[in-house]
């Protein structure tokens, strides 16, 4: 259902309804998975540099 389709639809039931920022569910899904991501490998980006930092203090 394209992004047209959805507004026509939605104004067909409410012309009053704003209908805002429609998104697939692909591109929901990828603007989710890329912020956990992203947290994900600074974890293990600071992780290893821990672990680094303390075996050269020891």
């Amino acid at each position: 259902m394209t992004t047209q389709a959805v507004r026509g639809a939605s104004h067909s039931i409410d012309p009053n309804l704003p209908i805002l920022n429609v998104y697939t569910m692909q591109e929901h899904l990828n603007s989710f998975t890329s912020s956990e991501t992203l947290i994900s490998r600074l974890t293990y980006t600071f992780a290893m540099l821990a672990v680094l930092l303390c075996d050269r203090s020891l």
